[in-house]
């Protein structure tokens, strides 16, 4: 069954004895912010068609998701890749992105399922006219280790983070979304210092972690509205839900889609703590073997350290069929990673440099862009001072995951008593179980070729009912197995009617043709 066409914004340049131009020729998304600085503050993007030449700009980091492709005399870009699908873009996916999807989550760089589709580069130049199309990032500048001692460091963290808020005060009612961690409470503990409690924090109340608790620990110590809700029940709708909300690019984020309803009401803007803080000054990803790796040159080593863990090969073998595990063996996986990491080897925090531009920027940043896109958000962990600095700091001073904590402390000690979250022991769940057995009608009434029914549908319903199965939990099995369908039905989409232009193309086929497999 085709797909409804997209309502997206796109702009969809083709040229003959003149450009025939579709969509909108000028258009802003994301929250930028002036400055009188070369490039401005905040996340967004924007394209403008004069008639003569298509420019697009985007900010320093290219969080803002926005995506395009290209052929001779032809460009289209829109953040939606169902939309550039729909105009014509061709079918067949980047098996190469596909692999290292499969294990790490995210995609890299500009990858995207579909080898023809293109992310928009960060700090872009993007032009366009009949004649050519460069797209290239404009680069970021080589970065030196910072010289401070850990103590002034920490000082200016302080002093840098205060002046990211200052730079982003809220000038109506805010909400903001408060986990048990550090970046989300270092935003409220530093908007509150300044006079600005938000009108409403909530928080999702997520299992095996104490996130909840902490959080109304800390609403009731500020006095602050909280309201905690339930995960939602993972089922196959709400993947799908995900997985066109976040552009086919992320495994995750399923559990935050009923938070956008909760401020409905009560605001229409919100804080967000992604960025640099949980990547850099807690020092995510890093550990000391992966930065002698990284200091060495051996990639290759590197790549098998992030990449092959025995539990997610066997998660893989047991999700797709034979034939789609020959296109992403782990040797495929590695390759493309290689290819990745030299451009990080040289920074100060080389393991913190590879997570930003590639998990957080890729992926995490999905979460605010994407899922609460109809809210205007404020990232302060995006605030260019304050990321030129964390990004500074060498890998060596975070080596011990404590300097987000030191900071926090330093700067709101009135506080300091409130412990993070941590993890719990996995237990059986009521709603794991029926997630499980939901799952397995679905497989057994839909039977998508591209999955290995045989090996999977077992471990699906072992997943419903041991909490102790691995890589194999009902959340990864529930949203591998409905990514792969979403993929597949993206391959059935609507082409735009009249299309004379894509009716001239050979049409490509994203998946082999498969077999449904049989039932046991």
């Amino acid at each position: 069954m085709s797909s409804p066409l997209t309502s997206e914004p796109f702009l969809h340049l083709r040229a003959g004895q003149t450009v025939r131009a579709e969509g909108i020729a000028s258009h802003t998304s994301g929250n930028p912010i002036s400055a009188s600085t070369e490039m401005r503050e905040g996340v967004y993007f924007e394209w403008n068609w004069d008639g003569q030449e298509l420019v697009v700009h985007n900010d320093r980091f290219g969080l803002q998701p926005l995506f395009y492709f290209s052929r001779p005399g032809e460009v289209c870009i829109s953040p939606s890749l169902r939309c550039l699908l729909q105009r014509g873009a061709p079918q067949d996916l980047d098996w190469e992105a596909i692999s290292v999807f499969l294990r790490l989550g995210y995609y890299l760089g500009e990858d995207t399922p579909f080898r023809a589709i293109r992310a928009v580069p960060l700090r872009a130049v993007f032009r366009w006219t009949p004649q050519r199309l460069i797209v290239k990032a404009s680069g970021e500048a080589a970065q030196t280790a910072s010289p401070l001692d850990r103590p002034t460091a920490l000082r200016v963290y302080c002093d840098l983070f205060s002046a990211a808020i200052r730079r982003r005060l809220p000038d109506r009612p805010y909400g903001l979304m408060l986990s048990g961690g550090r970046d989300s409470r270092h935003i409220l503990f530093e908007l509150c210092r300044q006079g600005f409690k938000p009108c409403l924090v909530s928080t999702v109340k997520l299992p095996g972690i104490s996130d909840a608790r902490v959080a109304k620990r800390i609403t009731t110590e500020l006095d602050i509205r909280h309201q905690l809700i339930p995960v939602p029940p993972q089922t196959v709708a709400l993947e799908q839900q995900k997985n066109s909300l976040t552009h086919y690019c992320a495994d995750e984020h399923a559990w935050i889609l009923g938070l956008p309803q909760v401020f409905q009401g009560h605001c229409d803007l919100l804080y967000e703590g992604t960025g640099a803080g949980d990547v850099f000054s807690a020092g995510f990803m890093l550990s000391t073997q992966a930065i002698q790796l990284f200091r060495t040159g051996q990639f290759e080593e590197l790549s098998r350290h992030w990449l092959l863990k025995k539990n997610t090969e066997s998660w893989i073998a047991s999700l797709l069929a034979p034939e789609l595990l020959q296109k992403v063996t782990p040797s495929i996986a590695i390759q493309r990673l290689m290819a990745e990491l030299p451009r990080h080897a040289d920074a100060p925090n080389p393991c913190g440099s590879f997570a930003f531009w590639n998990r957080t920027r890729r992926e995490v940043a999905l979460s605010p862009l994407s899922v609460f896109r109809s809210y205007q958000v404020h990232m302060p962990f995006m605030d260019s001072s304050l990321f030129d600095f964390l990004s500074s700091l060498p890998a060596e001073m975070m080596m011990d995951h404590a300097f987000h904590d030191e900071a926090i402390a330093m700067a709101y000690p009135q506080w300091s008593h409130i412990p993070y979250s941590g993890k719990r022991k996995p237990r059986l769940q009521w709603q794991n179980l029926a997630s499980a057995w939901q799952l397995y009608r679905w497989l057994n009434e839909h039977r998508p070729p591209a999955l290995n029914l045989n090996k999977m549908m077992p471990r699906v319903l072992r997943a419903g009912v041991d909490p102790f199965y691995s890589r194999d939990n009902i959340n990864s099995l529930m949203s591998g197995a409905v990514y792969w369908s979403s993929l597949e039905g993206l391959s059935k989409v609507e082409i735009v009617p009249g299309d004379e232009h894509r009716a001239k193309e050979p049409q490509f086929r994203p998946f082999p043709k498969l077999v449904p497999t049989a039932p046991r």
